[in-house]
């Protein structure tokens, strides 16, 4: 059996004292929330949870990593707008994705209550292809899914998942 259960056990970025930590000084301060993952071998890591909310500008201004970070993107457009997200390596490094299949989810609220034409529409940045719409119209929302695409970590996939 495993010895060490009701005892301090300090692993790398890890600890174990009835429960699992991540070391304070392995976390962003622009991500509230980690999720525990494992990997085809077995191997756990932590994948980012973004889970506050920020208002974008009605725009066609690129989203930000800063804003993924948040996870929850509000915007009210009062005509069609595109928003570009940034490109990959910016990505993986602020979310801190660090192998293959590592992923998380942001969330696009389109606010506007009327006018069909009052839609936004994503658009990739470099090293990232999609799957599914890209179009949120007004009053709906999408759920979008990220995952790292290959083994070297320099690729992304966005799906929307809702």
């Amino acid at each position: 059996g495993f010895s060490h259960i009701g005892k301090k056990t300090e692993v790398s970025d890890y600890r174990v004292e009835k429960e699992l930590f991540i070391g304070k000084n392995t976390r962003s301060s622009t991500i509230v929330a980690k999720v525990m993952q494992t990997n085809s071998i077995g191997r756990v890591f932590s994948m980012p949870l973004p889970l506050r909310d920020v208002t974008l500008v009605d725009d066609d201004a690129a989203i930000t990593v800063g804003n993924l970070q948040y996870g929850l993107l509000n915007i009210t457009p009062t005509g069609a707008r595109t928003k570009a997200l940034p490109d990959a390596d910016d990505v993986i490094s602020a979310m801190e994705l660090t192998e293959r299949y590592m992923s998380f989810e942001f969330s696009v609220i389109n606010l506007a209550t009327s006018g069909a034409s009052n839609n936004l529409t994503i658009t990739m940045g470099a090293t990232t292809s999609a799957k599914g719409s890209l179009k949120i119209g007004f009053g709906t929302s999408a759920l979008f899914r990220v995952i790292v695409n290959n083994a070297l970590v320099t690729q992304l996939r966005l799906y929307r998942i809702s």
